[in-house]
């Protein structure tokens, strides 16, 4: 079934569509359930998706079968969505509505019409794609509203009560209420025609007001207020108490809060008093304070107590309730009883309360309800309890965290409030080598901030080891706070210490890494008492490895993650430098930054041209607005998350520029703005293939097609180039040509995914058919004299990639990044999925450069290079020699580049998978910003210079270089000339790798089969497996290590073998035969084999000490010498001693027999003539005697 996606980039199938007549024997079809295992599909589907449909009948008895839904994108002509109805009451200003177009990618309309209406009418909405504009009407109704009537309230509580009404209009409400008197209205909203009032006071009365919630334009629509009382809280009085009057026992005075409360009383007014509208107010986590005067018989004692109902009940029977109380035993008759700063709970129920104050003659009353019939008084009066102001604490945030193990510890905080946070308030808390919830627990340290913050400002709390330099500000030195490390300690901002702390926490950071800094993100604008990692970046040790093995834990962190050191030298302007933080995004506006200039904390924002020349550009977020061009030259643009491209803004990469995202997961890429970068290529002949990947997609797409996104680069990308499409032709022409703009034949565009490695397995695609984002493609050049350059433009493709890849097929993929890709965690990515060896097609000639000769696929001359984990090889050392008879390339006298550690932008390459295949994986780990050059090289015959970012370095922090080249394993490559069958000089090249976790088995990512065969070819050979390896991967080095090689010759004669290139080997290294047991040293050296054709297994290993045969020279004590002629080409042996000499025989250095001799006449002197066509070389003479054999090298040499 073959299907579109919709406009949206959806499209939804019905079980019906798959259904192609299932029945059942026995129940009709009406009565079957049909369903699918998947309905709904999106962008991510494109291409062949494979759907259950399950049939169950009335019995529950099912059956399955499977269907092919291929996803195509949306076709159909561009259209605007249908806009809803707007209804609004007496004015409506409308904001621009957004549409989802195609895959990922929104479009905000525009409209010429008046945006704010005050009567009914229309806006008509303009929606452009880039290329085309669709328009959709939108109806505004305005009404004019009408206030609402029987307000009344009901269910009314000591704390409670609900409030209904009616309305025509069906809008939100605004209930306002306020206590009589009160010149506050609070102010809550409802959707309904009723609303629950909560946190009332009791005993008060309330009224109560109801409004529509429209414009102000509408002039009032407020009913007339309601007026209720909530129902008073009843406490235990004198008539319940057991209290008894007696004049000379009474309170006379009482004051509160220095005279909140100022009541004087007589000695006739108790026993008891509720003093209603004579209230106090306190905060919760504040303080009350004051003064009782009472009077009493100076002989008698008399207790005094204080209780406050915290938790409204109507009682002081609660834990904590009881908060004063003394026995005075003094000879007097007043007494007045000041008591100071008795704590108010932070738990405290806020609202209207009691407070109690009562004396009883000769005791502590027992409970605020029970005074044993003695003489006494109580007084009882309002407490109103405030929420507590938090705010120094919700202002005072921690922005960063910084740790060495050197002793550098920080922590900055910022003040977010708009008003100056006091001396000695806020309180930092420290909990050591623990996690999670601390409730109940005291922290390990606590530490009072003892300066004022003044709003947006930053203090710093430092270890007295730490040095950095934070000029102007003066850090706070505390040792005992700062003591964090091990990644297993919490920091906080409290408003209390003690075992209440964490109840009472504001700001927190947890899991605090080792020599790493975590910075607060830009937008993170409010504390949080649960530690996020998404509000913080951290800046890792810059001594992680970033190219650690697979096999030894992998990468310790990304090769641009960002680093300690960035933070240490950061400059004034930078939220990460210690001391300042900035809140909010900053702009690039009036050619200046609005807020602190950028880095890898920051959200960044492009609202003019700019372009950056000079230094890398780093974001944690990226937006392009409007019609602006953001433009790198010769920088990386590293960015952690997203990247917002507006759909007229242009993100341009010029010169070596690369943008690198290093989040993990899929894509975080909005707008549907183009990305431009450029590919140069020094192969533009109009007869020679070169294979490219696209760093883009075509907008709003996650496929591509080349007319979308290949440009004519001929200008390269600047600040002010344009964007100039190809010509391409189509149809039976073969021919490009660098035309302005320049022409590319579309004939010659394929992509290639076969189990079958042949030249029919590649798929045409031409310029206008689309290509998955992992596909890699063919393509002819321009024929332009020296090079072509091509601009890419589209959507830059970003996040985890994947693609299915059978067992053992070839499928011709390509870097999918505007970034370098690195080989090495490629395929240790993928190493389940794959062989482990990356194979790059190089053409670098043709037999016949004419006309359609040229395009002769038996007349290319080009070759593979090959790549795994450790090294790469250049493509002459492929051994296809010369095939024109079989219809395949030529190897030729090219010149040939070695595939370097990193693939650059828009290179493609070939991969095979392994015996089952699976998903090939491309993500953000393996980018990395290498420039072409010694590193990352692109498959032309000429490379440019590698640009490398310096990484700055303190002495804080000693940091490790780690160097992002291939690897420092050992690593031996071994080379092979020899002619073919063209008398032609060729070379071969194979390369071996040393690692203690290798062995002669199969590693993949360390060996790799030879991609082809040739009539004359040596490769790596193991025991127990057929396959021929041109990279190895063994185990390390020792002087008993033999690695078997195969040499193939397809002629009779010499092949020279000597070391091309060696890295980290410290001993000589020997070619030995192991039928004779002669070695020959090939570094520095050549060793010369003359051999006839055939095959050579199980016979030469590569080998780390000296064999016997190379102790032929020792001391002939028989007196036998022997030396060559070159002007008679022949051998003489003196035999000086007493020895018979029964046969000579002369052998190559690898043991063949060239020649032999018998029969001597005279045996004391022997000349022995050699044939003219003897090859000049190191030969072996063996003399054989009555008393055993002699060896001696000989070394002929050609007649001058």
């Amino acid at each position: 079934m073959d299907i579109n996606l919709d406009v949206a980039g959806n499209v939804t199938i019905t079980p019906d569509q798959i259904d192609n007549g299932s029945y059942d024997d026995f129940d009709a079809q009406s009565s079957l359930t049909f369903s699918l295992d998947k309905t709904t599909f999106t962008c991510n589907d494109l291409g062949d998706n494979t759907v259950t449909l399950t049939v169950t009948d009335p019995d529950g008895l099912s059956d399955s079968c499977t269907a092919i839904v291929n996803i195509s994108p949306f076709s159909g002509a561009f259209t605007a969505p249908n806009l809803e109805d707007i209804e609004a009451y007496c004015t409506y200003t409308a904001t621009a509505p957004v549409m989802d177009y195609l895959c990922g990618t929104q479009i905000t309309a525009t409209t010429s019409d008046p945006i704010t209406l005050t009567s009914s009418g229309t806006i008509t909405w303009v929606f452009n794609n880039g290329s085309t504009t669709a328009e959709s009407i939108q109806n505004i109704t305005i009404t004019t509203p009408t206030t609402p009537t029987n307000l009344s309230v009901t269910n009314i509580t000591e704390t409670t009560a609900i409030v209904n009404w009616d309305s025509v209009d069906n809008t939100d409400y605004i209930i306002e209420y306020r206590e009589t008197g009160s010149s506050t209205w609070l102010e809550t909203t409802s959707s309904q025609t009723n609303v629950t009032l909560m946190g009332l006071n009791n005993g008060e009365e309330y009224e109560v007001r109801v409004s529509l919630n429209v414009d102000s334009s509408c002039g009032s629509t407020t009913t007339s207020p309601a007026i209720f009382n909530t129902i008073a809280i009843q406490y235990c009085n004198d008539s319940n108490a057991n209290i008894n009057l007696n004049t000379n026992f009474y309170i006379s005075n009482t004051n509160i809060n220095s005279g909140e409360i100022n009541q004087s009383t007589g000695n006739n007014s108790g026993p008891y008093q509720y003093f209603s509208g004579n209230s106090a107010t306190v905060t919760a986590g504040g303080t009350i304070s004051g003064t009782v005067t009472y009077q009493k018989s100076s002989t008698s004692n008399v207790g005094f107590i204080i209780w406050i109902d915290f938790n409204h009940d109507g009682d002081f029977e609660d834990a904590g309730e009881e908060v004063y109380s003394s026995l005075n035993t003094e000879n007097t008759t007043t007494v007045a009883e000041t008591f100071s700063n008795i704590s108010i709970p932070n738990s405290a129920a806020t609202g209207k309360t009691r407070i109690r104050f009562a004396m009883l003659q000769n005791q502590i009353p027992l409970n605020a309800c029970n005074y044993s019939n003695n003489n006494g008084d109580i007084e009882d009066y309002d407490l109103y309890i405030e929420p507590r102001d938090t705010t120094p604490y919700e202002s005072a945030m921690i922005t960063q965290v910084y740790h060495t193990e050197l002793g550098e510890r920080w922590i900055e905080i910022t003040n977010t409030g708009s008003t100056t946070i006091p001396t000695n308030t806020v309180i930092v808390a420290l909990y050591k080598n623990t996690s999670g919830d601390q409730t109940g627990i005291s922290p390990s340290e606590t530490y009072i901030v003892n300066t004022s913050l003044v709003a947006g400002a930053s203090t710093l709390i430092k270890s007295n080891t730490s040095s950095i330099n934070v000029q102007p500000i003066t850090p706070l030195d505390n040792n005992n706070v700062t003591d964090f490390d091990g990644a297993d300690d919490i920091i906080a901002i409290v408003s209390e210490t003690g075992s209440i702390a964490w109840e009472n926490r504001f700001d927190v950071v947890s899991n605090i890494e080792n020599n790493t800094s975590y910075v607060r993100n830009d937008d993170v604008l409010t504390y949080n008492n649960t530690y996020t990692t998404s509000e913080w970046t951290a800046f890792v040790n810059d001594n992680l490895d970033p190219y650690r093995d697979q096999e030894n834990g992998g990468p310790e962190r990304h090769p641009n993650a960002p680093l300690l050191s960035e933070v240490t030298m950061a400059n004034t302007g930078k939220n990460i430098r210690l001391g300042e933080h900035y809140f909010g995004s900053t702009t690039r506006t009036s050619n200046a930054w609005s807020n602190g200039s950028p880095d890898r904390s920051r959200y960044v924002i492009i609202n003019e041209d700019y372009e950056e020349s000079s230094n890398p550009l780093k974001a944690r977020k990226l937006s392009i607005t409007g019609s602006n061009i953001l433009t790198i030259t010769d920088q990386p643009l590293i960015v952690s998350d997203n990247v917002n491209i507006n759909q007229f803004a242009n993100l341009r990469l010029a010169g070596t520029s690369q943008l690198i995202q290093t989040h993990t997961g899929t894509k975080q890429l909005t707008g549907t703005g183009k990305l431009l970068i450029d590919r140069n290529t020094t192969n533009p002949s109009i007869y020679r293939f070169s294979y490219f990947s696209s760093p883009v997609n075509s907008v709003g797409q996650t496929i591509f097609t080349l007319e979308d996104v290949l440009k004519d680069g001929t200008i390269p990308t600047s600040a002010t180039s344009q964007i100039v499409n190809i010509n391409f032709v189509s149809g039976e022409v073969y021919d490009g040509a660098p035309t302005s703009p320049i022409t590319l034949a579309d004939y010659w565009i394929y992509t290639y995914k076969n189990t079958e490695s042949n030249e029919e397995s590649y798929v045409q695609k031409r310029s206008n058919l689309y290509l998955q984002q992992t596909d890699g493609f063919t393509m002819k050049g321009t024929g332009a004299a020296t090079e072509q350059n091509y601009t890419y433009a589209g959507m830059p493709k970003d996040g985890t990639i994947t693609t299915n890849i059978a067992g053992e097929e070839h499928y011709l993929t390509g870097n999918p990044y505007p970034s370098a890709l690195s080989a090495k965690k490629f395929l240790e990515d993928n190493e389940n999925v794959l062989n482990g060896t990356l194979y790059f097609w190089e053409h670098v000639g043709e037999k016949n450069a004419t006309g359609i000769y040229g395009h002769d696929y038996a007349g290319y001359v080009g070759g593979y290079a090959t790549r795994n984990k450790t090294m790469g090889l250049a493509a002459d050392q492929v051994a296809t020699n010369n095939n024109e008879n079989n219809g395949t390339p030529t190897l030729g006298n090219g010149t040939y580049t070695t595939p370097e550690a990193y693939i650059p932008v828009g290179q493609a390459f070939f991969v095979q998978g392994d015996a089952d295949g699976g998903t090939l994986t491309f993500n953000n780990s393996q980018r990395e910003y290498i420039t072409e050059g010694t590193q990352s090289v692109f498959f032309k015959t000429a490379g440019k210079d590698i640009t490398s970012m310096s990484a700055k370095t303190y002495k804080i922090l000693p940091i490790i270089e780690h160097k992002n080249e291939e690897n420092n394993l050992p690593i031996i490559k071994l080379g092979m000339n020899f002619k073919n069958a063209d008398n032609k000089n060729l070379h071969r090249q194979i390369g071996v790798s040393f690692n203690q976790n290798n062995s002669f088995a199969y590693d993949p990512g360390y060996d790799s089969e030879s991609y082809n065969e040739g009539d004359t070819d040596i490769y790596w050979k193991f025991p127990n497996d057929v396959k021929k390896y041109a990279i190895a991967g063994v185990q390390a080095i020792n002087d008993d290590l033999e690695i078997p090689i195969d040499i193939v010759i397809g002629y009779n004669g010499e092949v020279k073998i000597s070391i091309d290139e060696w890295q980290n080997i410290d001993r000589n290294v020997y070619l030995k035969d192991l039928n004779t047991e002669v070695t020959q040293l090939i570094n520095g050296e050549v060793a010369t084999l003359d051999l006839t054709e055939g095959t050579y297994t199980d016979r030469f290993v590569i080998a780390f000490k000296e064999g016997k045969a190379l102790n032929i020279n020792e001391l002939n004590t028989y007196k036998i010498y022997s030396k060559y002629h070159v002007e008679s080409n022949s051998i003489n042996i003196q035999n000086d001693g007493d020895l018979k000499i029964t046969e000579v025989a002369l052998y190559s250095i690898v043991g063949q027999q060239t020649n032999s001799w018998s029969d001597f006449i005279d045996n004391k002197n022997i000349n022995l003539n050699l044939s003219n066509n003897i090859a000049p070389n190191i030969y072996i003479l063996k003399i054989y005697t009555d008393k055993g054999e002699i060896s001696k090298k000989i070394f002929i040499k050609k007649k001058s």
